[in-house]
């Protein structure tokens, strides 16, 4: 087994049993108004922290976001947005895309102003995205990590 197979493995895995700490840290998720975030998703935030500054998330932009664990971060990006399609959010493991679909339902009962059309959640990884051909400017994504 490759060492990207083990990794696909051990997230997978995770989205069976949430596993708080998985990826050496637990960072705090941003405290927005109106945003709340569903425990199960919570408990599923696999990543070292976001590498998005809140104040770039202007002027509508869409943001790419790749790695999308329980689904905190395209949570948060999408309170930003507020509109369909404006987060798009890659994994390779289809189970953790899965579970953050149904972790996405749970969202939307708990946030008024959410929808989960907000996520386009899709199969890909950093080098395949599979975000499309798009033309630089108000449209074109964002690319976190």
């Amino acid at each position: 087994m490759s060492c990207l197979e083990t990794i696909a493995d051990v997230y997978r895995q995770a989205t069976q049993e949430p596993q708080v700490g998985l990826c050496y840290t637990t960072n705090l998720a941003w405290q927005l108004s109106g945003l709340s975030i569903p425990p199960r998703m919570l408990s599923m935030n696999y990543g070292c922290g976001s590498t998005v500054n809140p104040r770039d998330l202007t002027n509508s932009l869409a943001v790419l976001y790749v790695g999308v664990g329980g689904g905190m971060e395209p949570l948060q990006f999408a309170c930003f947005s507020r509109r369909p399609g404006a987060v798009i959010s890659v994994d390779v493991v289809s189970e953790m895309l899965d579970a953050s679909r149904e972790n996405m339902q749970t969202a939307e009962a708990q946030n008024d102003w959410f929808k989960s059309r907000f996520i386009d959640l899709r199969a890909g990884d950093a080098l395949h995205p599979a975000c499309g051909r798009q033309k630089r400017g108000r449209g074109r994504p964002k690319l976190s990590f």
